[in-house]
């Protein structure tokens, strides 16, 4: 059995297995000695509360007992100290020590007060409220030890064994040792129970400290996990983006990629854009495959921001190809047409600098309604257009 848990608290002991996974030690412990640091504010409290009081009591019973000098003397003194360990020893174990021994100090005070008519193992109230505030069993044991003493020098007093102050402490006619063993007894029994309920209200207080952290860092891995989903979702339906256009799921009138499904379609006025690289079948002949892609890759990389910026989006990519749709205005086809033109004099100078071959595109525009939507099966969507108009209205001037 190990009774040094008894005696020491230790706060590392309720970093329990359960937590490792939600919080490190060292953040439990900050945050677990912060809650019982403002225990230790409240016994503070509580102290100086009981300390003052036993001090204003001491002073009430000098006027009975003729004692000024020991009420306002030894009573103010005591008062001091407490003070003194409050600004240079706060709350530390050494400032419990200091301020039950205060309390013992004055149980003495009211003896001499009281010319022996005090009852020693009254001492124990004080010490057992002291006791269930600071919840500290070692000090207790420490300090209360020193009533003890005192009933075995008061009894010793009392059978005469202190010479001239005998006279001064017999109180009790017949005092035998056996009502000494008594009162012994009685005050060796008060220390166990108040001992015992020591390490019970603190071991209690740090279990509901360790509760509620733990439901929090609990709670807590809980929304991060969450968090974490969402983050991861959200990542995830950016890169679906990539592969699905947003305009296609705006028009079909869904919010995510998970709403789509087959034959979900729309009637919709829209201009078309086909665009591919003139015999590219020759031009890519000539290159090993690595090579091709990152030239089809420079060269959408040049044409794909033209589109978006006139209002349109890809449909899709048709190896050297591209279609791409316009919603709102065939102007903003034409636009981008003639935009991509001129771009692709900039690409095919940047191309002869690299000692490659300039390449041709050709552009082609529909206008008219389109049949936006879903086809292919369940294991392979596409988001496409159909159109069976043979006639394109008249576009106008373009400004």
């Amino acid at each position: 059995m190990n009774w040094k848990k008894y005696f020491f608290f230790e706060p590392e002991s309720y970093y329990t297995p359960d937590l490792e996974t939600h919080v490190s030690k060292e953040e439990f412990l900050l945050e677990f000695n912060e809650l019982l640091f403002k225990e230790e504010v409240k016994a503070e409290k509580v102290a100086r509360i009981f300390i003052l009081s036993c001090y204003i009591f001491g002073l009430i019973i000098t006027y009975k007992y003729d004692t000024y000098l020991l009420g306002f003397g030894a009573g103010s003194l005591a008062v001091l100290l407490y003070f003194l360990g409050r600004k240079f020893i706060p709350y530390t174990t050494e400032q419990r020590f200091l301020n039950q021994s205060i309390l013992q100090w004055f149980i003495l005070q009211y003896i001499a007060q009281m010319h022996g008519m005090y009852e020693m193992h009254f001492a124990f109230f004080p010490i057992t409220a002291m006791l269930i505030v600071y919840r500290d069993l070692l000090a207790f044991l420490v300090t209360g030890l020193i009533p003890v003493v005192q009933h075995l020098v008061f009894f010793a007093l009392q059978l005469g064994m202190g010479y001239e102050l005998g006279e001064y402490f017999i109180n009790i006619d017949n005092l035998t040792v056996e009502i000494m063993i008594y009162h012994l007894l009685i005050a060796t029994l008060h220390l166990v129970v108040v001992g015992f309920f020591c390490v019970f209200f603190r071991d209690k207080i740090a279990f509901q400290y360790h509760t509620f952290l733990s439901r929090k860092y609990t709670e807590r891995k809980v929304i991060q996990t969450q968090e974490k989903a969402i983050e991861d979702q959200a990542k995830l339906i950016k890169s679906y983006s990539r592969f699905v256009p947003e305009q296609l799921l705006f028009f079909l009138g869904k919010e995510i990629i998970t709403d789509l499904k087959l034959g979900d379609s729309i009637s919709k006025h829209m201009t078309i854009l086909f665009s591919d690289i003139r015999s590219f079948t020759s031009i890519s002949e000539n290159m090993p495959p690595q090579e091709i892609f990152d030239f089809i890759n420079s060269y959408t990389a040049k044409m794909a921001p033209i589109i978006r910026k006139n209002n349109g989006y890809i449909d899709k990519y048709l190896g050297d190809g591209i279609m791409a749709l316009f919603p709102i205005d065939a102007k903003d086809a034409i636009r981008a047409g003639v935009e991509m033109m001129d771009t692709l004099i900039e690409f095919n100078q940047e191309q002869n600098q690299k000692g490659k071959p300039s390449i041709n595109i050709g552009i082609g525009i529909h206008s008219g309604f389109q049949m936006l939507g879903i086809i292919g099966e369940k294991e392979r969507l596409e988001g496409t257009v159909i159109s069976d108009s043979k006639y394109c209205g008249p576009i106008g001037e373009l400004n």
